[in-house]
């Protein structure tokens, strides 16, 4: 079966990072995906892990428009009330930092190169550039 999700979205916080007690990194950030004229917010969760985590803790903040490729995954539980609970989240496989991160000059930001964290970022080569997403 073919799982695999892309969306491009704003962060509505900064990143939060936790270590597994075997060490690895895991970063969760929470996307609005939803236009910004649009009425009603769609929100979704997103973790990376390891490398990926670590360069996505250390250069993103809230407000930071990102790209992130993954899988969709369902996480089930059981609340205090015994009630079944479960939520949908996708674990990202790669993040491309768009808007917000560069430096403005004039009221416009300015176009660059691809940076080290966005190299590191990146583990796919296969994610469309900037100018290729059709929105």
């Amino acid at each position: 079966m073919y799982n695999n999700i892309t969306s491009v979205g704003h962060l509505t916080q900064d990143p939060e990072s936790i270590f597994t007690s075997g060490g690895k990194q895991k970063v969760t950030l929470r996307l609005c995906i939803s236009d910004s004229k649009a009425k009603e917010k769609t929100f979704i969760n997103c973790e990376v892990w390891d490398k990926l985590a670590e360069v996505c803790a250390q250069y993103l903040k809230s407000g930071r428009e990102v790209l992130i490729n993954g899988e969709l995954c369902t996480n089930a539980w059981t609340d205090k009330e015994g009630n079944k609970r479960s939520q949908v989240y996708v674990r990202g496989n790669s993040v491309k930092f768009l808007s917000g991160g560069g430096q403005k000059e004039g009221g416009t930001q300015q176009s660059r190169g691809k940076s080290a964290p966005q190299q590191a970022a990146n583990e796919s080569e296969d994610i469309p550039m900037e100018d290729d997403i059709p929105f």
